[in-house]
């Protein structure tokens, strides 16, 4: 058992919770496996970035995603994210909860929405991490929050963005 201390009340936790929330590291190693394996690292691609001085790195495969398809890359990123720090504010907020007989982050929906007003940074208020564990995990939810939300608006700008025979079409 894990005891913290949190708002006057202490909240216990199974070392097994941790673990899980550690466990969602291994999404990197997934997701740097699963980039490692497309067009920008084969051997043509690692030799032509060598013949122009950088090597081929994840970084790199993730920007060229972003310059060819933006829009799924990006929507992959906020679903990838949406669906872990969900389940991690879950694990942490639980069983705080349920001391006081409320049933808010039972549901995962309610995980999942206090997750999409964090990341989007509206922040209604309604639902707030009550353990240092969980509002550690909103910290970084908020600023990665406010990174994506950039990305999003690059985005939208490259989608309606006007191409040069559309410019010369409205001249």
């Amino acid at each position: 058992y894990i005891i913290l201390h949190c708002e006057g009340k202490n909240t216990v936790y199974f070392l097994s919770e941790f673990l899980l929330v550690l466990m969602f590291t291994r999404m990197y190693f997934l997701v740097r496996s699963i980039l490692n394996y497309t067009e920008f690292m084969d051997p043509y691609a690692k030799k032509l970035c060598n013949a122009y001085g950088f090597d081929n790195t994840v970084l790199f495969t993730i920007k060229s995603k972003m310059a060819i398809n933006p829009e799924s890359t990006v929507s992959y990123i906020f679903g990838l994210t949406l669906i872990v720090f969900a389940y991690i504010i879950r694990i942490f907020e639980m069983p705080r909860y349920r001391m006081d007989d409320n049933d808010i982050f039972d549901s995962y929906f309610e995980s999942i929405w206090f997750t999409v007003i964090t990341l989007t940074t509206i922040g209604y208020g309604d639902v707030s991490p009550l353990t240092q564990p969980g509002k550690v995990t909103t910290i970084i939810l908020a600023f990665w929050g406010a990174v994506l939300m950039a990305l999003i608006v690059v985005v939208l700008y490259k989608v309606f963005e006007l191409k040069d025979d559309e410019v010369m079409a409205l001249s």
